[in-house]
């Protein structure tokens, strides 16, 4: 079973005067890999990219990019390779 190792680096950002922090996630390459596979398996769509993640508890919450257009498409890679989860970030059809 596989472990995953997260490192964040904090850093400070000032725009238009005032100041927020921003952390970055490094998301190990087996969870993004496992979420590329799925989100093109359930797309039925392989032009897919990692675009975001952060850690969550036992795994990681990703975001992966589907299309040229890059929709977003949520994804959580499990510890051990797995993935659930799997949905359209997308509002389509809301008016």
């Amino acid at each position: 079973m596989k472990n995953f190792v997260w490192i964040s680096f904090a850093g400070l950002i000032a725009l238009g005067g005032c100041g927020s922090e921003e952390v970055t996630y490094i998301v190990p390459a087996e969870a993004q890999q496992a979420c590329l596979r799925d989100v093109a398996k359930v797309t039925h769509n392989n032009d897919v990219a990692f675009v975001t993640g952060k850690p969550v508890e036992n795994g990681a919450d990703l975001t992966i990019g589907v299309g040229p257009q890059r929709a977003p498409w949520r994804c959580i890679a499990v510890t051990g390779g797995g993935t659930t989860g799997i949905a359209s970030l997308t509002n389509e059809g809301a008016m």
